[in-house]
C-alpha cells in the first residue's frame, strides 16, 4: 500500500484538494509527473502543435490529466499529449485529477486503455501490448476492449482519413463496385501514362470536378456518385477512342 501522505511530500504536491472516494486534485510541478512506458494513444502533429498553442495562449489545462500515486510517484493514466503539449508550451505547473487508493498495476495499464478508448485513436500494436501484459482478468474487462481483442492483426493499412495532411484540403473517398472501378481505371489510362489510387487535385479543379458529377447526374438521371462516376468514365473513354481514331485517319491522309 502507497503512503500517499509520504508520496505527496516527496513529489511536492503545491495544493491539495480532497474529492472524496479516493480522488484528490494537485497542483504539481510539471517534471513530477511521470509518463507510461507505454502509451499507444497518437496524436498527429498539427493537433498537437495546435493543441499546445492553445494551452500556451490560454496558460492552463482546460481538460485535467488522470493520475494514480504508486510506488514510482505520481504516474499519467491519461493526458500524455495533454501534459506534453502544455511542457511544450512553457508551463511548469498543472493541475491533475489523482487516484489516491493505491491502484495496481494491472488496474492502471487497464484504466490507460478504457480512457483511450473512450476518444480517438489508438496504436493497435501497442494497445495489444498492454492488454496482454495485464494478468488479472477482471482488469482486463475494465480495459474495454472488445472480446475478440485475442484474433486482433497488428498489420493495419493507412487510409486516406488518417493521413495528416498541413494544408488546405478535402478527402473524398468513394467506394465503387468491380464493374464501376474498371470502367474508371480504363479511363485513367487512356489519360495518364501511368497511375495509382490516390488522386490530389487543386481546389479550383475540385470544384470543376464538383460541377461535372452535378451536371452529368442531372442530365443522365443519376443519384449514385459512384455510378456517377463511371458514366463520366464511360464518356471520356469514348472520347479518348474518338480522338485516338481521328488521328489514325489523319495520319492515313496524310501517307
Amino acid at each position: 500500500m502507497v503512503d500517499v501522505e509520504a508520496a505527496a511530500k516527496e513529489i511536492g504536491v503545491l495544493e491539495r484538494f480532497p474529492l472524496g472516494d479516493g480522488l484528490e486534485l494537485w497542483k504539481v510541478v510539471l517534471e513530477t509527473v511521470r509518463e507510461q512506458d507505454l502509451n499507444a494513444r497518437s496524436q498527429a502533429p498539427t493537433t498537437f502543435e495546435q493543441l499546445s498553442s492553445t494551452i500556451g495562449n490560454q496558460g492552463r489545462l482546460e481538460s485535467l490529466p488522470f493520475c494514480a500515486v504508486t510506488d514510482k510517484g505520481i504516474e499519467l493514466i491519461s493526458g500524455h499529449h495533454r501534459t506534453r503539449a502544455a511542457r511544450k508550451a512553457g508551463l511548469t505547473e498543472v493541475w491533475v485529477l489523482v487516484d489516491v487508493t493505491g491502484l495496481p498495476r494491472d488496474q492502471i495499464k487497464a484504466k490507460q486503455l478504457a480512457h483511450n478508448a473512450i476518444q480517438g485513436k489508438d496504436n493497435p500494436e501497442i494497445v495489444k501490448r498492454i492488454f496482454d501484459s495485464i494478468e488479472d482478468v477482471d482488469a482486463k474487462l475494465e480495459a474495454f476492449i472488445e472480446p475478440d481483442f485475442g484474433a486482433f492483426k497488428v498489420d493495419v493499412a493507412l487510409s486516406a482519413r488518417e493521413l495528416d495532411i498541413d494544408f488546405d484540403a478535402k478527402t473524398v473517398v468513394l467506394m465503387f463496385l468491380p464493374s464501376q472501378h474498371a470502367v474508371l481505371k480504363k479511363a485513367i489510362e487512356a489519360l495518364t501514362v501511368k497511375t495509382d489510387e490516390v488522386y490530389v487535385a487543386t481546389r479550383e479543379e475540385y470544384d470543376l470536378l464538383v460541377d461535372a458529377v452535378a451536371k452529368a447526374g442531372a442530365t443522365y438521371d443519376i443519384r449514385s456518385t459512384p455510378t456517377i462516376f463511371a458514366k463520366m468514365a464511360e464518356i471520356v473513354i469514348a472520347q479518348c477512342e474518338a480522338d485516338e481514331a481521328a488521328k489514325e485517319e489523319e495520319s492515313g491522309q496524310a501517307e
